[in-house]
């Protein structure tokens, strides 16, 4: 069932740092699944400082002002129906934490729904190599996600994904929905802040999963259209409603990272061959610099706390977006130019100008898993004469480094998580694991992201500008 209500927030506040504190005690010797229960791996040099984070200019930097780079990957499932993250089917929370670690990455994008984390029924289902944590409400389950995360010494954003518990991005393009309304949604963050505000394994909040206009379903309620940037009143300027819900994050732990997607077109841009192109939902910032269309001037986002800013972009090649006309064989996949003018003008501009960090909270390319393809995986992740997809990936890669970026690939999952048109039996083919959740699904993936896995990016605000 459904909590609702403002007194089941401060209820559920109340008690969630009991809660975690009963998890952490729950996970103090968990088996990991491979023999090593109880130990505490080597540190990887890849791993963030302890503590908090903040920004500097362009950079995301530690307590000392020492630049820092995410390099994540998406753990997705709270979102879904099945209100559990992937792949505990197959291996246990902190056996899956440990290869996270021994694949060098050093954080998690956790995605949840509002549903989720407002519901108090127990799992039951995908639980089958972590039979204690059945029966237990989802928020519970996360609890030990994030105090297994941190053991491990990664850190975690959380990721609010969507409103109801479903596959994909709201199809409304809204934060929204009559069901989860606005203030629903602040409250929500505000309740999942205030459980995790002594766990500085939580470092950052996502606000919203790709908004943006046109939406995927003109016809969702409310029926507005999407998100707009800094233009479209009160139910659909994301910018404003971004503001408002950081502010009161900001208001309870004024220590946690603010990552403030963008939308999805925007009348600023970005521009390629005399032509406005749109973008991916949530990848659009060109309105934080430039006016456009009914906003009569540019609208960065303005929070109480200027250092806890993170923009966030996310971008997919042609095997999502086919008619992208900056990737396309034959003329832009060619070389990197038409992809490197787009991304200079839709996000990159923010690091280039020292202007504030830019996280690239979601990106992906097939990993050759997809049932009935026999394309090789090397095509998804390299230049060649085939697919477009495997240059853009390789383009962004090397734009990721070249500009110090941080990261978070999508996604980590090996298998699928319960939704429209998924099965939790099939492989996921744009995952970092395989089907059985212990080895590298495509090799030639993970060695171009080994090239940006540092944890000090190569490159500070003041070198980025000549990169070209």
């Amino acid at each position: 069932m459904l909590l609702g209500g403002l007194g089941m927030a401060a209820g559920l506040a109340a008690g969630g740092g009991s809660a975690v504190r009963s998890a952490m005690g729950a996970m103090a010797s968990i088996d990991t699944g491979d023999g090593r229960a109880g130990q505490q791996e080597q540190r990887s040099h890849r791993l963030l400082p302890a503590g908090y984070l903040r920004t500097q200019g362009a950079s995301i930097v530690d307590g000392g002002g020492t630049a820092v780079r995410l390099a994540g990957v998406n753990w997705y499932g709270f979102e879904t129906p099945a209100m559990v993250v992937g792949g505990l089917d197959h291996q246990t929370v902190d056996g899956i934490c440990a290869r996270i670690l021994e694949l060098g990455f050093n954080m998690v994008r956790l995605p949840f729904s509002l549903e989720m984390a407002r519901s108090e029924d127990g799992v039951t289902e995908h639980l089958d190599r972590e039979p204690a944590l059945r029966g237990l409400p989802p928020l519970e389950i996360m609890d030990r996600v994030i105090v297994a995360a941190g053991r491990h010494g990664l850190k975690v954003v959380l990721d609010s994904h969507r409103s109801d518990a479903a596959w994909s991005l709201q199809s409304n393009g809204l934060w929204y929905t009559p069901e989860y309304t606005e203030a629903v949604w602040i409250e929500t963050w505000v309740r999942l802040v205030e459980r995790y505000r002594d766990m500085p394994t939580v470092v950052g909040c996502d606000l919203r999963n790709e908004p943006g206009d046109p939406p995927q379903d003109a016809t969702a309620p409310p029926g507005l259209g999407g998100a707009r940037w800094g233009a479209g009143g009160d139910g659909r300027d994301w910018a404003a409603a971004a503001e408002r819900a950081g502010n009161a994050i900001l208001d309870h732990n004024g220590n946690l990272l603010i990552c403030v997607e963008g939308v999805r077109d925007d009348p600023a841009g970005p521009w390629l061959d005399g032509a406005r192109q749109g973008y991916w939902p949530g990848g659009n910032l060109s309105g934080v610099r430039r006016a456009g269309g009914d906003r009569r001037a540019a609208r960065p986002i303005r929070l109480s706390r200027p250092d806890r800013l993170v923009y966030s972009a996310h971008d997919y090649g042609s095997d999502m977006s086919p008619h992208q006309p900056w990737t396309q064989l034959g003329s832009t996949a060619s070389n990197a130019r038409a992809c490197r003018s787009v991304w200079d003008q839709t996000w990159g501009y923010l690091v280039r100008e020292n202007i504030a960090p830019v996280w690239i909270g979601e990106f992906g390319t097939p990993n050759g898993q997809r049932t009935g393809d026999t394309t090789p995986a090397e095509e998804f992740t390299d230049v060649n004469d085939h697919t477009p997809q495997g240059a853009w990936f390789t383009y962004l890669v090397d734009y990721i480094r070249d500009l110090g970026l941080s990261w978070s690939i999508w996604a980590l999952n090996g298998t699928q998580s319960a939704g429209s048109g998924r099965s939790p039996a099939d492989p996921e083919w744009y995952g970092v694991l395989d089907p059985t959740w212990t080895r590298p699904a495509s090799p030639s993936m993970m060695a171009h992201l080994r090239t940006i896995q540092a944890t000090d990016p190569d490159l500070r605000a003041g070198q980025r500008a000549g990169v070209r």
